[in-house]
Formats: C-alpha cells, structure tokens, sequence
C-alpha cells in the first residue's frame, strides 16, 4: 500500500524540500554533476505532465499514478501540450511557451514564469538557449505509435560556442525486457525518434562528457501499490576509459522502501557511496534524513 505524507515544512506550499550532489567532478571551466531533489509535494510534476506515461527515475511517488517524488537533474523534457510547449529544466523548474510550426522561435507564454531563457522548435525536436549561454537540445522523443511525439527529452547539452559538452545516451535495460517476447516486465513508454527508431526515453543508459562518463544500473521493483512493476535507478557507476568496464564500487548505490518485508520503487531508503551511507526515513510528518545513524 501507499502510506500517506503531509510534511511541513516550505514557504508556499508547505512541502519537503531535499537536495543531495551524489557525483562532482570539475570538466574545464564547468561543473559535472549527477544530483539529485525530492519533495513531499509529488503532485508537482502532474501539472504538465512531463512524465506522463513513461517511467520516472525513482518510480511513482505515493500520491497517485502521476506524482513523482524524487527525481535527478538529467531529467528535462519539452512536453507538447498544444497550444503550448511546457519545459522541465534539469533541476524541475518549470516554463511554458507558445507553440509554433518547425524552424521557428517560440514566443514564452502568458502565464509561464519569468526567464531569459529561448525556446526554438527544430524540425528534430527543441533547443533551449539559456541566459547563462549554453544550449540544452531535447531531441529523444516519446510517444505512442498512433500519435506524435508527446514529450522530447533531454539529449545534449553545449556550451556557448555550439560545441557539445554533455550527451545523454537513452536505452531500455535488460530488466524491462521480457526474454519470452510477451508483456513488458516493466512500465515503458512506447519510444519514436526523428528517424522512426526507438530511442529508449527515458531510461538513461549513459551521461558522457569529454573527462567522465557515468553509466546507470536498474531494477525492477512494483509499485507502493502493486498494480504494475518499474524499473528505477540502483547504481550509478563510472566507466573506466581504458577498456570500457565498471570501475568498482559504485558511485552511489540506491536501495528503495519496504512494504510489507517487498522493496517498492518510488522513495529511496538508502544510498550508500564509498566512504559512507545516508538512509532517509518516511512518515505522514516527517521526513528524515541521516548519515551513520545521526539525524542530518
């Protein structure tokens, strides 16, 4: 079952906040960093749909089929909601802009929030000019084999001068893959790309920059409420360079709740890195984090 949460704490809606760096590594002038958010308020990602009908790194949070409590900094979509174009930034904020016809620049919507920030449509998916001057290209699209691409992840992300610095790698882990050819083992979204192959969105396989990469292992957990299974996040992993393989042990390791003695997807328990591990505790007033045993 899915317990229920009400955590007070933040200024506008009364929700928990948390945020944890579990990869940093200096790349030239810029930062590489895997992190990632949780907040009590799931229902937060349900507004635009970013997320719907495809998986969530973590799994479903437990305020309902569409809330997602935790999330990573490498989730970012463009989600076609006609008239609009509503954008995830890595890190969950939230803009919307006017749609228009491919090439074109897209005007920001009445009633987005404030930026700076650009949006054009490409003929292969959207690029979105930050006012800090890199760009972020979403071309991974998903959708269903009846409709358009529906929303159209993250894949590269380049500097001012147009040369990429970081490349998001999408594929569907051997966890999700049902070795008889029937039903799914896991919640997938059905996946088109530009070429009409699939692209796997959004299970990312790897995040490459010129100095790291990171590559992702996955598990197949069910739902806080049983009703389907989903692969999440286990293990983030660096690759070594000389031949390709894991270095060992694991950046950071994730184990997920207990529900009746069964581990569910959806809230993290655990995350042990090499030198230490911070585990997180869930109840309907309160959220817990600590390390070695001490409250944080």
């Amino acid at each position: 079952s899915c317990p229920e949460t009400g955590h007070p704490v933040g200024l506008m809606f009364g929700n928990t906040k948390f945020n944890a760096t579990d990869f940093s590594a200096a790349t030239g002038t810029s930062n590489f960093a895997f992190q990632r958010s949780y907040s009590t308020r799931g229902i937060d990602w349900s507004y635009d749909k970013a997320l719907d009908a495809v998986p969530r790194p973590f799994g479903t949070g437990h305020a309902g089929p569409l809330s997602v409590e935790w999330w990573h900094n490498y989730i970012s979509v463009v989600t076609v909601a006609p008239p609009y174009r509503n954008v995830r930034l890595p890190g969950g904020k939230l803009l919307a802009f006017k749609g228009c016809t491919a090439p074109c620049a897209n005007e920001l919507a009445p009633y987005s929030a404030s930026s700076l920030d650009e949006l054009e449509t490409t003929t292969t998916g959207y690029v979105l000019r930050r006012h800090s001057g890199e760009y972020l290209v979403f071309e991974g699209g998903s959708g269903f084999a009846y409709e358009e691409p529906k929303q159209f992840f993250l894949t590269k992300i380049l500097n001012e001068t147009g040369a990429t610095t970081t490349e998001i790698i999408y594929d569907t882990p051997i966890e999700a893959i049902n070795p008889d050819g029937g039903a799914r083992l896991c919640m997938t979204g059905e996946t088109v790309s530009a070429d009409g192959g699939a692209n796997h969105v959004p299970f990312i396989k790897e995040i490459r920059t010129a100095s790291s990469t990171l590559r992702f292992g996955y598990a197949r957990l069910p739902r806080c409420d049983m009703a389907r299974n989903e692969c999440v996040i286990r293990s983030v992993n660096m690759v070594n360079p000389e031949d390709g393989g894991l270095l060992s042990p694991p950046l950071a390791e994730y184990t997920y709740v207990l529900d009746g003695g069964v581990e569910t997807s959806g809230r993290i328990a655990s995350v042990a890195y090499p030198d230490r591990t911070e585990t997180y505790a869930y109840t309907p007033s309160d959220f817990t984090h600590m390390i070695g045993g001490t409250v944080v």
